[in-house]
């Protein structure tokens, strides 16, 4: 009789591709899933290790008004947000801390639902910084660095509880997700002066030796850190049998090279150098991990070697700092965990290359990135990760004086501070205009319209006729106080309302100025302020305006933004992300960032009111925003001023996919990986008739691409002894050419629409029973432990262990899918598979003392 396992037909039933197999067995080679060579990490395809490139987003999850360490997104808004980056083709997750259970849960069930383009993950361990008793000494973070590690192995693994606790994750991690980790990146930018004070006081160690990593000759920090490491591989393989590549993270500050043109000390008085650690039994290998930007530090843009390399572009000295970084980490992959550009209305630092900290729209922002990821690619690096997936409020900028409220900062969004305008994605709401005052009919301004929003205040100047730029139209702003404040603008207008800001706009341009005891310019050294600059709005008559502008630097005259010069457009050309003025046939709409405006806090309408004689920085509440039009020799001044309700909750915010997010999906096909064709295995019943197997189970069933490309199957051999249709899905029919066989084979690749992968081996049996045995299958010990029933099954199988405690059941269909995770914790079991449909499983049960594997069917009548 033939086996359970065949069916007598003319169609072919694919039982176990060799993969799948693996998988549910533990094979030896899946305890090392993902491995590293000297450039990239690499992934295994069922006979060797595939190097791929890294696309990866930084997951920064502090959403408006909301802080990082609460976590707060949704099942909703992580699916989203798997879906968007994965058409955009990135192809990893890096996460900074430890997750809720839901993010993993999400996780998995994107994966399970997307096979063959799967969104892969680097976990982070982060390493707190405000702990009681911390001096800098990294030695005094050991014990609760290490209880994390092991935290967040457990919840990776699906196998932890953590009991309710504030400003971290918690929750039931049952959701095994490590399938789709491809590695681990613990720590954070280490501070200079830590690694100073830790060497200072640990100077008697210097080395480490540990049971995967160790390293000589080092500074203490250095055989901290690789202790970290080997710490996170043995408790991984200990507690779950599986290597999988470590870094520790790191930024340049902390480069072993030595840069004599860094004018800051702190930039480049330390090092961890990690570059000579020594594997033992660690497989998966090292790989060395920097958040790499092109304007920071200093360094990169100054140093005159990194100037001498070049793009399409021009001159590129981010892409001769990575060289000079790759080349001395020649063994081991470099991946570039941070890397982005900004597109704030601000600029904090420029960079030589044009690649500067801001000042960029989202269009342009989307094209320095991949300019970037292209750097990074050229210099032979092993991929980058971007920062980050949305824009995050909560952030500070150096150059920004006005946003110094951190508890407030996440309530509203400061458009000219670079660090909080990253993301891929942003958050935006329409302005719905109210009006504010009418005037004549036939006036030139026949009414003014005004609302403010989470980012901007808004204006809206209706006009009788199109706009004309005889002498252009200026605008006063009175943002506090009406009897502080000019009473003459630039242009000699005389106001009712003394003001503090004025905006010309013309037919080309748009100005904004500030008077000049309001100018904030040069904020961080008040020893070189103008004459009468005090950052508070006071009585004058005739005093000089400055154009909005900020200072950059203290060591340059010349690195200065104007950032008072802003965007004017028309309203047949597209709208731009930094326009401030819009100009219609009838109307000249205008928003103002709240920062230009020099709130420290719209939100609670607080306004800057600094005493420069004292330490702290001082504020007050407005009154309200009074404006003067003068358009075409009239005044036009609405008779209230305007004011906005406070806010303490962000609403009415809408996510949207930033230009950025468009440019990139566009051009990431440009750093293309080979699609992973996994080497196959069929066993097939064939009665007379040609076999024929379909797309589900063919040989596209158990491949993926990294980039979520399309994939076509190609024959590049074909078997030898019959005859072979395979179709560009996967599917394919086989024919014996007349003689009795049982053994035959093929090879195909995979076409993704840029590349071919790798050969893949397909061996086929014919009429040849599966050699996976009736009974137990026991990976430890001799005799059966565990044993099920009924066996076939339609509602439920019991499963009962003989003297031990069943830990751990996982289900697997034949495709080595992973279906479920039960977590356990008891010598008996009822499994339900009602929901499952008929067919062949595999029960993959974990005890403390052995792990079986059973086989079962499921018949559903």
């Amino acid at each position: 009789m033939m086996p359970s396992l065949f069916y007598r037909s003319a169609l072919l039933f694919l039982i176990l591709t060799t993969l799948s197999l693996a998988e549910v067995l533990g094979a030896d080679f899946h305890t090392v899933p993902f491995s590293t060579n000297t450039t990239h990490l690499t992934i295994w395809n069922g006979r060797e290790y595939e190097p791929f490139f890294v696309k990866g987003v930084n997951l920064g999850v502090a959403q408006p008004g909301r802080f990082p360490g609460e976590l707060e997104v949704t099942r909703g808004q992580y699916a989203q947000w798997f879906q968007l980056v994965n058409e955009a083709g990135f192809n990893t997750l890096r996460l900074y801390t430890l997750h809720y259970p839901h993010f993993y849960e999400v996780l998995d069930s994107f994966n399970l639902a997307n096979p063959q383009n799967p969104l892969y993950f680097f976990q982070g361990v982060w390493l707190e910084e405000e702990l009681d008793g911390y001096s800098g000494d990294l030695y005094h973070l050991t014990d609760f660095f290490f209880n994390e590690i092991e935290e967040n192995v457990d919840c990776v693994h699906g196998n932890r509880v953590i009991p309710h606790r504030f400003g971290k994750a918690y929750g039931t991690y049952a959701t095994d997700v490590s399938r789709w980790n491809m590695g681990y990146i613990i720590g954070r930018e280490i501070y200079g002066e830590e690694v100073h004070h830790t060497n200072v006081l640990n100077g008697s160690i210097n080395s480490y030796t540990g049971n995967h990593l160790s390293i000589e000759d080092a500074e203490p920090s250095e055989a901290w850190a690789v202790s970290a490491l080997d710490h996170l591989i043995h408790y991984e393989f200990n507690s779950y049998g599986v290597f999988r590549p470590v870094s520790f993270s790191s930024w340049p500050t902390l480069d072993p090279l030595d840069h004599p043109d860094e004018p800051f000390f702190w930039e480049d008085a330390a090092k961890i150098d990690l570059n000579e650690i020594i594997l033992t039994n660690a497989p998966a290998g090292y790989f060395a991990s920097y958040h790499i930007y092109p304007y920071f530090p200093a360094f990169i843009s100054h140093t005159p070697e990194y100037q001498e390399f070049e793009d399409d572009y021009g001159m590129n000295p981010y892409l001769g700092y990575l060289t000079d970084l790759k080349q001395h980490y020649t063994n081991i992959p470099l991946i570039v965990a941070e890397f982005g550009i900004p597109s704030s209305w601000g600029t904090a630092k420029f960079g030589i290359g044009g690649m500067n900290h801001g000042g960029f729209d989202e269009w342009e922002q989307g094209n320095m990135n991949l300019r970037l990821l292209k750097s990074i690619e050229t210099a032979n690096a092993g991929g980058g990760i971007y920062f980050s997936i949305i824009d995050e409020w909560f952030k500070t900028t150096w150059i920004n004086y006005v946003d110094f409220m951190a508890n407030r900062r996440p309530f509203w969004h400061n458009v000219t501070s670079p660090e909080q305008n990253y993301g891929l994605l942003g958050f935006k709401s329409e302005p719905v205009y109210e009006l504010w005052e009418s005037f004549c009919n036939d006036c030139p301004v026949h009414a003014i319209k005004a609302t403010s929003d989470h980012a901007y205040f808004h204006l809206s100047v209706l006009l009788d006729e199109p706009f004309t730029a005889a002498e252009g139209m200026w605008i006063s702003l009175d943002t506090y106080l009406p009897d502080v404040g000019e009473s003459i603008l630039p242009g000699g207008h005389v106001v009712s309302n003394r003001a503090e800001f004025a905006l010309h706009i013309t037919n080309h341009s748009a100005q904004l100025y500030v008077t000049r005891a309001y100018d904030i310019f040069g904020f961080f050294n008040t020893n070189n302020l103008n004459p009468g600059q005090v950052f508070q709005s006071v009585v004058s008559d005739g005093a000089p305006w400055q154009l909005v502008k900020w200072k950059l630097s203290t060591f340059s005259p010349y690195d200065i933004d104007y950032i008072g010069n802003l965007n004017l457009n028309y309203h047949f050309f597209p709208e731009n992300t930094h326009d401030a003025v819009r100009v219609f046939l009838d109307k000249i709409n205008i928003r103002i960032p709240w920062a230009l405006l020099q709130f420290v806090d719209p939100s609670q309408r607080k306004v800057l009111h600094d005493n420069i004689a004292t330490s702290q920085i001082e504020y007050m509440e407005s009154d309200g925003i009074s404006v003067s039009v003068f358009y075409q020799g009239e005044e036009f001044t609405p008779q209230d001023r305007y004011l906005w309700d406070e806010w303490n909750v962000v609403e009415s915010v809408q996510q949207y996919p930033k230009g950025s997010y468009f440019v990139m999906k566009d051009r990431l096909h440009e750093f293309n990986n080979r699609a992973i064709a996994v080497c196959d295995t069929f066993y097939l019943a064939i009665n007379g008739e040609p076999a024929v197997v379909g797309n589900t189970e063919g040989v596209l069933a158990n491949d993926f691409d990294l980039d979520g490309n399309f994939m076509q199957a190609l024959v590049l051999q074909a078997p030898k002894y019959g005859r072979l249709q395979l179709n560009p899905d996967g599917s394919f029919v086989y024919e014996p050419f007349g003689e009795i066989i049982w053994k035959d084979s093929f090879q195909y690749v995979i076409f993704d629409g840029h590349s071919l992968s790798e050969a893949a081996n397909v061996q086929l049996y014919i009429n040849v029973e599966v050699s996976i045995p009736e009974h137990d299958i026991a990976l430890h010990g001799d005799k059966p432990l565990i044993t099920t029933y009924p066996n076939p099954a339609t509602n439920r199988v019991m499963i009962r262990a003989d003297d031990s405690v069943i830990d751990q059941v996982s289900v697997f269909d034949v495709n080595g899918r992973l279906l479920t995770t039960e977590i356990v914790g008891a010598n008996s079991y009822r499994l339900g598979v009602s929901h499952l449909p008929s067919g062949v499983y595999f029960l993959k049960i974990k005890s403390a003392e052995t792990m079986q594997v059973k086989k079962i069917q499921v018949f559903q009548p």
